[in-house]
């Protein structure tokens, strides 16, 4: 039977049409079953095998699912004759087929393992060089792997720290070193907590801390096995950044809403607290009463003098001891803040009562202005020096005056800057007049930005008198504005300060200098009149130290020769910033250009400018002129002005001559030149030259001989209408309009 089943194995029964030629299938099982018969039989068992006719057929071993390797049958064409050789032929190469799929095999075994030694040795190297810790843990919570961080991180549980350790295990021993626990739990009660957000393994990050102190930051995530993988960072530096960062932040908010120097709120803690207070105040104000609010901006006087006399740090001091008394003299429920360089401001609340109105609540807003100013009497004692300082208040009254905090501010500013005009030293109340004088202010803004824009200003002149020379020497060009809609001429003492506190200031000089010089060389180039120009800057303008290359650029574009011009700066320029206003002077002397220091004894400015700075004029204010005849003083100063300014090589002019009297006086103290009424009031640009020609002005020194040129004839020339200039001067009895 065995016989049969192998001969069936070697030779399946295949059909005739069927049957392939030359080949037969012998697998490895058959091969095995094939050995057994051989073993147990002694006859030749391949006799009954089919012939082909043929020797040497093909076939094919097929050695597992996918090895197939070619044989061939070793019959001969008469009938198998190598039975055991042939036999032994097939269990040989089934050997060897077996050992080569057995190499194959290994080697893609050790291929695997290299593969997964590479991918553990690039999780280890990734785990390592993780700035955090990481631990791997199994269904059982025990430690699978971890790296350095995590060993670092429980270094007091080193001598446990192994692969195979329960993490209650390792959390307990924590535990017990001693914990840092702020609110000095029991061990238990924190190792419970702890483990149960193990076990959660939510994946949220939460804080713990450590038996050495440290803060760290937790988060553990469940595995698709049931393990779990713990990431964990110390966080405490972070935590101490960001603690850091925020004492900053809150230190910064301080300063930003403090002032260093004396501790008290700035502007903006001051409208905070403002706007706060007055909200509070609607809120509370009853139907038989108002509450009223007093805002109090009281100003330094002279604050920059002390600075310029004492020194920066005298000023320091007497800004602290101001302080001082004003928050000695705010009551309860009061607010004083640093709101300017040398400006506070006083928040006063009221309280409502019955019956109480705006003229109760105005007489106690002047009961806190007369307390303050009375605070100020006194000598403030600094270290070596007693000094006495007086202020100057601007209140205003909420709802009296303003329902908003900035409105309030700005109001009580108001105030303030019309008790500096009238009554320094004292206090102004927010009224209807200067309510209206703010309305006025907006309008003339209004208007002068058309007129700027549209061409309405104009430059009036005023001629000065060399008195060695007996002629005309040059105009003064001052700034006139008639006004088309308003159909009148604004005032310069009006419309100047409005432009001086916005930026138009700059535009409108700009345009006086270039007009003016476009004026000197028409007289130049046409008339043959030598006649030097001089322009009053503003102040603003000397902070710039763009200013020399604008002259240089005008006087290049005009082709005006530099001698031919002159510009006038008063001594309060010199005195609001030295450096900027030394390096312009300087810069334009060079240029060649005249520089005159105008309005000469009113200012605060030390002599030292007159020794330091290029200067080629003095300008004597009228206000020392117009008493010369009467008071032997100003004659004496005026006397002094000459001789020091001669001394110092300038040419001395003398403003504000009215009278015959006064020039006799000026011209004996050796004064050089003069202007004033006395000569002619200021006149438009196209009266100038016909004023030449009449030569009304050598009536003033005909009584005297002198020497000088007289100023040839020059034809007639039309003048057209100007707009009221030519007699603008009785518009201003008290002396000669401002000139910007």
């Amino acid at each position: 039977m065995l016989n049969d089943v192998v001969s069936a194995i070697a030779h399946p029964p295949v059909p005739q049409h069927r049957r392939p030629r030359k080949i037969a299938c012998l697998f490895f099982g058959a091969l095995l079953l094939a050995g057994l018969a051989l073993v147990t039989t002694t006859q030749p068992q391949w006799s009954a095998a089919p012939a082909t006719g043929e020797g040497g057929l093909p076939a094919f071993v097929v050695f597992g699912p996918s090895l197939s390797i070619p044989w061939f049958d070793l019959r001969e064409e008469d009938g198998p004759t190598t039975g055991l050789l042939g036999l032994s032929v097939l269990v040989t190469l089934a050997a060897s087929l077996w050992a080569l799929r057995r190499k194959r095999a290994s080697k893609r075994r050790e291929n695997a393992l290299d593969r997964a030694r590479a991918a553990h040795r690039r999780l280890e190297t990734a785990l390592e060089a993780s700035t955090d810790a990481i631990a791997l843990f199994d269904a059982d919570e025990r430690l699978v792997t971890c790296n350095a961080r995590y060993r670092a991180l429980y270094a007091s549980s080193a001598d446990i720290l192994r692969p195979g350790i329960r993490f209650e295990d390792l959390l307990r021993h924590g535990v017990a070193q001693g914990g840092h626990d702020p609110d000095d739990r029991p061990a238990e009660a924190i190792a419970a907590e702890v483990l149960a957000a193990f076990r959660r393994a939510d994946g949220r990050e939460i804080e713990r801390r450590l038996a050495d102190g440290r803060l760290v930051c937790c988060s553990e995530t469940r595995l698709e096995d049931g393990g779990l993988i713990g990431v964990y960072r110390d966080v405490g530096e972070l935590r101490a950044r960001e603690r850091a960062l925020l004492a900053s932040q809150r230190r910064y908010e301080r300063l930003a809403r403090r002032d260093p120097l004396t501790g008290l709120g700035n502007r903006a803690c001051f409208l905070e607290t403002l706007n706060g207070l007055l909200a509070e105040a609607d809120r509370a104000a009853g139907p038989g009463g108002e509450r009223h609010t007093i805002v109090l901006l009281a100003d330094i006087d002279r604050f920059k003098e002390i600075n310029e006399t004492f020194g920066h740090q005298v000023g320091d001091l007497v800004l602290q001891a101001a302080a001082e008394r004003l928050v000695s003299i705010v009551p309860d429920g009061g607010s004083v803040a640093r709101v300017g360089t040398d400006e506070f401001a006083l928040l006063v609340p009221l309280i409502a009562e019955k019956g109480a109105g705006s003229d109760a609540a105005k007489e106690k807003a002047s009961a806190l202005a007369e307390q303050v100013l009375a605070s100020f009497r006194h000598q403030i004692v600094l270290d070596r020096q007693r000094l006495i300082v007086r202020v100057t208040l601007g209140l205003a009254i909420h709802p009296d005056h303003a329902t908003t905090g900035s409105d309030l501010l700005r109001l009580a500013d108001l105030a303030l800057c019309r008790a500096k005009q009238i009554d320094r030293g004292g206090h102004v109340i927010c009224d209807p007049a200067i309510l209206a004088m703010r309305a006025r202010r907006r309008t003339v803004e209004r208007s002068l930005r058309r007129a700027l824009a549209g061409g309405e200003l104009d430059l009036a002149v005023q001629p000065k008198l060399s008195l060695a020379r007996q002629r005309i020497v040059g105009v003064e060009m001052l700034l006139r504005w008639y006004d088309p809609v308003a159909r009148e001429n604004m005032p310069p003492g009006e419309f100047i300060p409005v432009a001086e506190s916005s930026a138009m200031i700059l535009d409108i000089d700009r345009w006086v200098l270039a007009e003016g010089c476009r004026r000197a060389v028409v007289w130049k180039t046409e008339h043959d009149l030598d006649l030097q120009v001089s322009i009053n800057l503003s102040g603003a303008h000397f902070r710039r130290p763009e200013l020399p290359d604008l002259v240089a650029r005008t006087l290049d574009e005009t082709g005006l020769e530099p001698r031919l011009l002159e510009i006038e700066m008063t001594e309060g320029v010199l005195v609001q910033d030295r450096k900027m206003s030394e390096y312009i002077i300087r810069q334009l002397h060079d240029l060649g250009v005249c520089i005159a220091l105008d309005d000469f004894g009113t200012g605060y400015s030390s002599l030292a400018y007159l020794r330091d700075l290029p200067l080629d004029r003095l300008k004597i204010d009228r206000s020392f002129v117009m008493d010369l005849e009467t008071n032997p003083r100003n004659r004496a100063i005026v006397k002094t002005f000459i001789g020091l300014g001669h001394e110092l090589g300038m040419t001395i002019v003398a403003e504000g001559v009215e009278t015959d009297g006064q020039l006799r006086l000026l011209e004996a103290l050796g004064c050089d030149d003069v202007q004033g009424y006395l000569l002619t009031r200021p006149m438009p640009q196209a009266a100038l030259l016909p004023w030449l020609e009449a030569g009304r002005w050598k009536t003033i020194t005909a009584g005297a001989d002198h020497d000088g040129e007289s100023v040839p004839d020059r034809a007639a020339v039309a003048t057209r209408p100007h707009r009221g200039l030519v007699d603008l001067g009785a518009a201003h009895p008290a002396g000669p309009p401002y000139s910007p």
